[in-house]
């Protein structure tokens, strides 16, 4: 079997730094910046041309990407149910069609 020397060690302080910076990078990005790096990560790996690490860095970033884009979607979500709230209770059900105050 191969040499496992060059395996990272999960208790290595600079992997978690480069997680750590990845982590910042993907905090600062807008939504739909977000989905466009995820769209050119999915480019990449599927062109197949990517080394093993390199492919294992690409798939990090791309679930930090999905985390945060999931993050901003649940946030949105919440928004809209606040803001769309009966009277503070419930949200609305998303008919709007017919029935008083008709636009």
């Amino acid at each position: 079997m191969g040499d496992l020397s060059d395996l990272s060690d999960p208790s290595d302080p600079s992997d978690g730094s480069e997680k750590q910076r990845m982590s910042e990078t993907v905090d600062h990005l807008s939504f739909e910046d977000a989905v466009l790096r995820l769209e050119q990560i999915v480019a990449s790996m599927e062109e197949g041309n990517l080394s093993l690490d390199d492919s294992l860095r690409c798939f990090e970033e791309a679930v930090a990407l999905s985390r945060h884009c999931a993050g901003k979607l649940e946030q949105a979500e919440r928004k809209i149910a606040v803001l769309t709230a009966d009277g503070g209770s419930r949200p609305l059900d998303g008919d709007f069609s017919g029935g008083a105050g008709e636009w």
